[in-house]
């Protein structure tokens, strides 16, 4: 998520150096410093999806495109002074990580977020198509219509990529939102699968009435109640203290430090069958 916002901002900051270009002193620096502002955005995206699949981003591609792109638009802003060939530099340096971006959303494995990654995917590939037909056109031309200009193709420009930022950020909220409830099903699965599998007698009640809210087979087994007859009643209820007394000193120790560790005390089945125990008991937030 950090890249991502990384990735957003430095593509709101090319947004604004462009704004300085009226300064005529720092024109050139301006349009340089916005247009390598704009490609690290998209690198910064790149490199957040790969994270986001459990992928380190791939170098190899990222240093080369960079270094290139540098030296090619430092040398058509300061010296050539061609902003034509500056713009097709930034769109396909740009279309290398827009494509490089859709192409791991596609190839994403997380099950749980491959309808919103497709989504997003789309959404960067029609962004894509638009900065390859801007090449193409311009290329065909010779010109093309700067950003700021009320022109047609400016007009598209802006909507464009209004619309394609709008649609790949719900995509990715909506990918974080599933990956966290699957992180989270997946954690409750674990913990079930834990708690269930457990050889030792273990309940887990609510700590302001006491209610059980469930129960074990360890629990079952040793005390012979059902499942059903344990859950939504209290232990005093189940009638299965010995003593009232060890039952008030676990609280008191619950209270003082948060939890209580082995702490013997005879119990009661339900047949009344007195039972020695050492009974471990620790406070702890499920689901609120």
């Amino acid at each position: 998520i950090g890249w991502w916002a990384a990735g957003c901002f430095m593509l709101a900051a090319g947004s604004i150096l462009l704004l300085l270009r009226d300064i005529q002193s720092i024109e050139r620096i301006s349009i340089f410093s916005a247009n390598t502002s704009f490609l690290t955005g998209f690198i910064f995206l790149y490199t957040g999806t790969r994270r986001f699949i459990n992928r380190k981003e791939n170098l190899r591609i990222v240093i080369p495109v960079f270094i290139v792109f540098l030296i090619l638009t430092w040398h058509v802003i300061f010296i050539r002074r061609n902003d034509d060939m500056r713009v097709v530099i930034l769109y396909s340096s740009s279309l290398v990580f827009i494509f490089l971006i859709a192409f791991n959303l596609f190839i994403n494995r997380i099950r749980a977020t491959w309808i919103s990654a497709y989504f997003t995917a789309a959404a960067f590939l029609i962004f894509g198509a638009f900065f390859l037909f801007r090449i193409i056109m311009t290329l065909i031309s010779g010109h093309i219509d700067p950003i700021f200009e009320p022109k047609i193709m400016s007009l598209c420009a802006f909507l464009f990529s209004l619309v394609a930022g709008i649609l790949w950020t719900f995509g990715f909220v909506i990918m974080v939102n599933q990956r966290l409830n699957r992180e989270v099903k997946n954690e409750k699965d674990n913990f079930e699968h834990i708690f269930f599998s457990s050889p030792d007698a273990t309940i887990i009640s609510r700590y302001d009435d006491r209610t059980i809210v469930n129960v074990n087979e360890g629990f079952t087994s040793l005390f012979g109640f059902t499942a059903d007859e344990a859950i939504g009643k209290t232990s005093i209820e189940l009638n299965i203290w010995s003593s009232p007394d060890d039952r008030i000193n676990i609280t008191n120790k619950l209270d003082l430090r948060g939890f209580c560790r082995d702490y013997e005390a005879v119990l009661k089945r339900k047949n009344e069958e007195p039972i020695s125990v050492l009974i471990s008991a620790k406070k702890i937030r499920l689901q609120g």
